[in-house]
């Protein structure tokens, strides 16, 4: 089927992508190659001996490569993740209030990218249901969420900002990134 990834219905809510443990970073510089490759924030699901940690990261993807193949242009990025974690068990009382935003630096200057709440993702519960289901095995892995809606299409910058914010506990996990676009041609 040709199209953008957009016009493609998946096969199965929530769509499940598996990836490589070696595309999670910390690193403040990477390089993607080409310059249509963007961030999404999104929540992360980490699972230690079968204790549930949130903590924050971007789904950077090639949007180029997503229209021809969605898994592929998800492994191919780097998936920068925010160095500290939370325990699920202090915020799920009031999961649906926890805000996401994220930045893109775009000509220099900093733009709203995404913004709102884990209200418009799934929940924990019903991603662990439906991955021990569908893959089993999760304890001691990393999953990213989904993310919320970008604010106005996507945007292609210099550096991804993001952050998740709960106000209830007064505390924010937050990161950025400068993305750096290697060219294409041989050289």
């Amino acid at each position: 089927m040709s199209g953008s990834w957009e016009s493609r219905a998946p096969k199965k809510i929530p769509t499940i992508f598996q990836c490589g443990n070696y595309v999670l970073t910390q690193e403040r510089d990477l390089a993607f190659v080409g310059e249509k490759s963007c961030g999404e924030v999104e929540y992360v699901i980490v699972i230690r001996q079968g204790k549930i940690y949130i903590g924050v990261g971007s789904d950077h993807t090639d949007r180029e490569l997503e229209a021809a193949s969605v898994p592929k242009a998800k492994q191919i990025c780097a998936k920068p993740i925010c160095g500290e974690l939370w325990d699920y068990e202090e915020m799920k009382d009031h999961w649906d209030g926890i805000r996401l935003r994220s930045w893109q630096t775009v000509d220099g200057a900093e733009v709203l990218y995404q913004d709102g709440t884990l209200a418009d993702i799934l929940p924990v519960e019903v991603i662990l249901k439906e991955l021990e289901e569908r893959v089993g095995g999760i304890d001691n892995c990393v999953i990213f969420s989904g993310t919320v809606p970008v604010c106005d299409g996507f945007k292609y910058g210099t550096n991804f900002r993001y952050e998740m914010e709960d106000e209830v506990l007064g505390r924010k996990l937050a990161s950025d990134y400068n993305v750096i676009a290697i060219s294409e041609e041989e050289r």
